[in-house]
């Protein structure tokens, strides 16, 4: 990793400076990362660009004052798709599957009660499902490996200095007694974070084997791991402990892995009291919070109000946002159950936002994606299982503007252009 550093300490200054104006106020938040943008563009920085945002992503999850700073970056990036054609030659290779998906979300946006807001959060999903594969594919075809060892790279870094943080200054990087890292506001958005650095790390591994030496992977493993113990996140961390269970399956064989996932469905409420009975056993129930468990920390509350309201209009949503909007209406009636926060299932959210269809519109193709990429990746499949399970409990993937949905894309793009290169490769050995 100290070459990484070597190779790009003049962005990760940057990425510094990106980070003090944001404390400064949102006009100087806005401006320096924007200037900045149009001068990485003069040099065709793409992947600078790109891991630049992911960054400003983060860094949103906790400051406020990033937020019109992220949308007119990602502005500026799809302006930039038109003006440098000759570097994004390369066209979006997952962008049609979704076209029935954001179809439909636009219809729903004139059901909405909240028209404007609805139809922002329209487009900005629409454009991040049309930019970032966009970017990662060209960037991917002119740096392969390296783009992925970089984006590796630099969230690591933000996970190293977190923990480095948790010792210098826990209350800094704690909320409520557990640890949220350096730039994330609650300690579950920290654990989905994990998971998808997890992703990326497991998806370079698989393609490009040598990336990593032995000793750099357990470096990687070590720092995922330690960041999920010390947010003690269930959630993500059972996401991370699916992700693994099914990639050494695979290696044996796709049926044995089919077969675990319909053993582990069907035995999962036996799961959760074992768990408790261990947890106990070993003195661990405040670190699990197993007073929580059986509610799911207040989620099936949610859920339960979630589907009575989707049972009045099942087909078609409400608009993406109106989930915001529902739960803030009701806000007194569910917190005298615990809960806080939203629906906290994208699935339900889904639903409630672009109806049934929707969902389906979403789910489907993402499925076909990961089956398509699984043809010679081992390592497709554990992801789409883990994600299904971190969805489940989060509403992450229902958001444009977050750190998760982002890199989500970015791999499925790569793995999606990955396989057509390595087919062509074979085309031309034959």
């Amino acid at each position: 990793m100290i070459e990484y550093y070597k190779n790009n300490y003049s962005f990760l200054i940057f990425i510094l400076l990106w980070w003090v104006s944001a404390t400064i106020n949102s006009t100087v938040g806005l401006v320096v990362p924007i200037l900045t943008l149009f001068l990485l563009q003069r040099k065709q920085m793409y992947s600078e660009i790109f891991i630049g945002f992911f960054f400003l992503l983060v860094l949103s999850d906790s400051n406020e004052a990033t937020k019109l700073t992220k949308q007119t970056y990602l502005a500026v990036m799809f302006l930039f798709l038109f003006i440098d054609k000759n570097y994004f030659r390369l066209s979006n290779n997952i962008i049609g599957v979704f076209l029935p998906f954001v179809y439909i979300s636009i219809l729903c946006v004139f059901f909405s009660t909240e028209f404007q807001s609805s139809l922002e959060k329209t487009i900005s999903y629409t454009l991040i499902l049309y930019v970032i594969p966009t970017y990662a594919i060209n960037i991917y075809e002119e740096q392969k490996e390296l783009f992925l060892y970089n984006i590796i790279a630099f969230v690591s870094t933000l996970l190293v200095l977190g923990i480095i943080m948790y010792y210098v200054n826990p209350a800094f990087v704690t909320s409520v007694g557990r640890y949220k890292g350096l730039l994330f506001r609650n300690p579950n958005g920290m654990g989905v974070f994990t998971v998808i650095f997890f992703f990326f790390v497991l998806f370079a591994n698989d393609i490009h084997p040598t990336l990593f030496s032995s000793k750099q992977r357990y470096y990687l493993y070590a720092v995922g791991f330690f960041t999920l113990i010390l947010a003690s996140s269930r959630n993500s961390l059972t996401a991370v402990a699916i992700l693994f269970l099914f990639k050494g399956l695979y290696r044996i064989s796709y049926f044995v892995g089919f077969l675990m996932l319909v053993f582990i469905a069907v035995i999962f409420p036996y799961f959760l009291d074992l768990l408790q009975d261990l947890a106990f056993s070993f003195n661990l129930q405040e670190y699990f919070r197993l007073e929580t468990l059986e509610t799911a920390s207040g989620r099936y509350f949610a859920w339960q109000f979630a589907w009575e309201n989707i049972k009045l209009s099942p087909w078609l949503g409400n608009g993406f946002g109106y989930v915001d909007v529902l739960f803030n209406n009701n806000f007194n009636y569910l917190n005298k159950s615990g809960h806080f926060g939203n629906v906290h299932n994208s699935y339900l959210t889904f639903w409630l936002e672009v109806g049934l269809l929707g969902l389906l519109a979403f789910i489907i193709p993402l499925l076909l994606l990961f089956l398509r990429g699984s043809k010679k990746y081992g390592v497709s499949m554990p992801m789409f299982y883990a994600l299904l399970f971190s969805i489940n409990f989060e509403s992450w993937l229902t958001g444009s503007l977050n750190p998760y949905t982002t890199p989500l894309l970015a791999i499925i793009a790569i793995l999606n252009y990955s396989l057509i290169e390595k087919e062509e490769d074979t085309v031309l050995v034959h």
